[in-house]
């Protein structure tokens, strides 16, 4: 609680103490890596691990909300008021950092990665927004930050399925991704824009700039290939379990798979340009 109390009287109550934003300006290795994506990676996860822990015991425990100081959804609010302390890119990399561990050796956090990646959503729409009238080297430079978080879960959509059974190949793990797939849909949608850049719009930007929308377009053209494919084999498996014969009997939680065929099907949609 103490700890808590101490987060919520620094992001509520001391405006005056705030993140610096260009910390890596400073020669003090100590004030770099206080203000560094590493640190607030690691204390977001820290945050996160105890939203789970937090959620367990309000199911768990009668009248949890008169014994717990601070509920699940609180701790959560804190956890990205805290996130929006820090400067834009800073925040991305500690997404990037925090999402990469999720996946890779935390699995039992899995359940909120979908709210990691909804953190990106609005960074993703700002840039594009902005990129309506001209792309500054930033707004690009963040956009493919973003990107290298959305990669890993973009390729993990082929190790899904294989070419033998309709079915995934791992059925719980694929439910757990769901929702985390459905996010990744929505921010991906909103980088439609990118996708169709044309050479003619290259003249305003010099080469730098001009390679990293090259990179971005590619990479979308890339994923929208991804989903494609992902698409023909989620629409198998959805008409396999719709069937429900005694061989295909789906399994509870089955629905979500629609849900997530209809975001799917909308990514894809817009990014062809068939919206």
């Amino acid at each position: 609680k103490f700890g808590f109390d101490m987060l919520q009287m620094l992001v509520n109550g001391t405006h005056f103490i705030r993140p610096a934003q260009y910390a890596t300006y400073y020669t003090n290795s100590n004030l770099q890596r206080s203000h560094s994506s590493e640190l607030l990676a690691q204390t977001l996860h820290t945050l996160l691990s105890l939203v789970l822990r937090i959620s367990a015991l309000e199911a768990t425990v009668p009248n949890s909300s008169s014994v717990l100081e601070y509920s699940s959804l609180q701790v959560m609010s804190l956890a990205q008021s805290l996130k929006a302390l820090y400067s834009i890119n800073v925040q991305v990399q500690a997404i990037a950092e925090v999402s990469q561990k999720i996946r890779d050796s935390d699995q039992a956090l899995i359940a909120l990665l979908p709210k990691v990646l909804d953190w990106l959503r609005p960074v993703v729409m700002g840039i594009c927004n902005k990129c309506k009238d001209s792309c500054q080297n930033y707004d690009l430079t963040l956009l493919c930050e973003v990107i290298r978080v959305f990669d890993p879960i973009l390729k993990d959509l082929e190790e899904v399925f294989d070419n033998s059974s309709a079915l995934p190949k791992n059925i719980p793990g694929f439910f757990s991704m769901i929702e985390a797939y459905t996010a990744l849909f929505s921010s991906l949608r909103a980088m439609k824009m990118f996708i169709h850049t044309g050479n003619a719009q290259f003249n305003t930007y010099d080469v730098a700039e001009c390679a990293q929308l090259s990179f971005i377009s590619e990479w979308l053209s890339q994923s929208l290939d991804r989903l494609i494919l992902f698409k023909e084999r989620l629409e198998k498996l959805v008409d396999l379990w719709s069937a429900e014969t005694e061989a295909s009997s789906p399994p509870p939680g089955h629905h979500r798979c629609l849900l997530l065929h209809y975001h799917l099907e909308e990514a894809v949609l817009e990014l062809s340009g068939e919206d």
